[in-house]
């Protein structure tokens, strides 16, 4: 009775595509199930889903991998899991075509219920503030310049499924109510646990599609398209945006996939490490700026927070279309190649910056691809870059013209 009241509140145009959305998202979660069957029955996904979300050890080069891992790569079926990943992202784009045909979307409303994967947001024009403390199975908002400080993310062991599809509106989309201020490498805790968020996968699926506005995105880790054991996706359709991460964002991905994706405006990206197109062990991170305005990717090498084996004095970078696998040849022997890496920008006057292992680069077997499209670039880093192959690996630098500067 009282759910039939709340859902009167909803414009009727709405509701066959929440529902679509609703039935997607159970369909996903039955092939996720599917795939993680050993660990559910044993009860050991809660204790993955925790380590999974511990931030980088050392430098990111070289490592080991832990017994659990192991046996995540034994047990875990990746077929399975891209499956229902793959499903619903290509539900979330129909109900993006369907939502633009919507002539009434109604003025300020809201609509809010808890079900046992998480809550089921629909709300209106006004301007929303989401909280990051709990899970959201899905949020649909059509209007308002919003503040997101969760959703879209995989919260933990049993709400692995999140959709957030906002419309319209300069939206916030922040992990953290410091991040309204303050960019994430400059506060203290941003190498602590933290809960995915905004296109991020974990044991599941995140996908964050933004149809209109010019909007922030700020988060630490697992978050801005990052797939970890999962699919995380983000996709932001029009304005000029700002996309500011630590690590394991921005098209990122091990065992699993992890893409952002930008439309037309002119976008800044900045980050640490792991990000902007970073493919880890099975691993397809891949970030694709489709307009052709002038862009700005930062991976920072002027803050040494992942200092490199090799000169201590700059970052390892593992971005813009990086790839790195696990070498143990030298330790405990489980080696792992690494996966697929690639950012790729249609066109514009762009700026390249980060320290080493970076642009276009794989290390320990995989592929790095950075793809420019034509304009007056400007490309900088330190060693193992641009284009470069390391211990079998394959590094990829293409550009298509223009009075470039490398450096």
């Amino acid at each position: 009775k009282d759910l039939k009241a709340k859902i009167k509140n909803i414009p009727n145009d709405l509701h066959p595509i929440v529902a679509f959305l609703i039935e997607a998202t159970t369909s996903s979660y039955e092939w996720r199930q599917r795939a993680l069957e050993p660990l559910l029955k044993d009860n050991s996904l809660e204790k993955a889903f925790a380590e999974r979300n511990l931030p980088p050890k050392k430098n990111g080069e070289d490592d080991t991998a832990s017994p659990l891992l192991l046996r995540l790569v034994r047990d875990v079926d990746l077929k399975y899991l891209m499956a229902g990943g793959i499903d619903l992202v290509h539900a979330v784009e129909k109900a993006q075509t369907r939502l633009k045909e919507v002539k009434d979307l109604g003025g300020a409303f809201s609509f809010d219920w808890l079900t046992p994967l998480g809550t089921i947001a629909i709300h209106g024009k006004q301007k929303d503030n989401y909280t990051g403390d709990r899970p959201y199975l899905l949020i649909l908002d059509t209007g308002g310049n919003d503040i997101y400080f969760g959703g879209g993310g995989s919260f933990d062991s049993t709400h692995p499924i999140s959709v957030t599809l906002d419309m319209h509106g300069n939206d916030k989309y922040v992990s953290h109510s410091d991040l309204l201020t303050k960019l994430p490498g400059t506060l203290a805790g941003r190498k602590l646990k933290v809960v995915p968020s905004f296109g991020a996968g974990v044991f599941g699926y995140g996908v964050t599609a933004d149809m209109e506005g010019d909007d922030t995105y700020r988060a630490f880790r697992q978050s801005l398209g990052r797939g970890d054991f999962g699919l995380g996706m983000l996709l932001d359709s029009t304005g000029s945006d700002q996309y500011d991460c630590f690590v394991q964002c921005e098209g990122s991905a091990e065992f699993g996939g992890g893409v952002l994706i930008d439309g037309t405006g002119a976008d800044l990206y900045t980050t640490f490490q792991q990000a902007q197109g970073f493919g880890g062990i099975m691993g397809a991170g891949v970030l694709i700026d489709i307009g052709k305005e002038s862009d700005h990717y930062l991976a920072n090498n002027v803050q040494i927070d992942f200092p490199s084996l090799v000169d201590k004095n700059q970052n390892t970078s593992f971005a813009q279309g990086s790839a790195c696998g696990m070498r143990s040849d030298i330790t405990d022997g489980h080696s792992f190649s690494a996966g697929f890496g690639a950012l790729i920008d249609e066109g514009g006057a762009n700026k390249f910056q980060a320290g080493f292992f970076a642009q276009g680069v794989s290390y320990w077997y995989g592929v790095g691809l950075l793809s420019a499209g034509s304009g007056k670039d400007t490309y900088e880093a330190g060693k193992y870059a641009q284009g470069a192959g390391v211990h079998f690996g394959v590094g990829i630098l293409v550009d298509d013209g223009g009075n470039d500067t490398y450096k």
